[in-house]
């Protein structure tokens, strides 16, 4: 149960460790990409930081405003 909670921990930051980059290549702040994104400015935060779980329909939004895939949100 420990691993599956710490494999889930890790890759909660492994996404957000991705959607930071693409953000800052693309130049935008955190504020700019949730507004584009249509999704509130705390969640992006908290999703940078691995301290949210992100949807498959939030994963959608941030790579169109991103110009990635979603599956480049999610690969190492």
């Amino acid at each position: 149960m420990l691993r599956i909670y710490v494999f889930q921990i890790r890759l909660r930051i492994a996404v957000g460790l991705k959607i930071r980059k693409f953000r800052i290549q693309r130049n935008l702040s955190q504020e700019a990409l949730a507004v584009k994104a249509g999704l509130p400015p705390n969640y992006l935060s908290l999703l940078e930081r691995g301290g949210a779980n992100v949807s498959v329909d939030s994963i959608e939004k941030l790579s169109k405003v991103l110009r990635v895939k979603p599956f480049e949100l999610l690969k190492d």
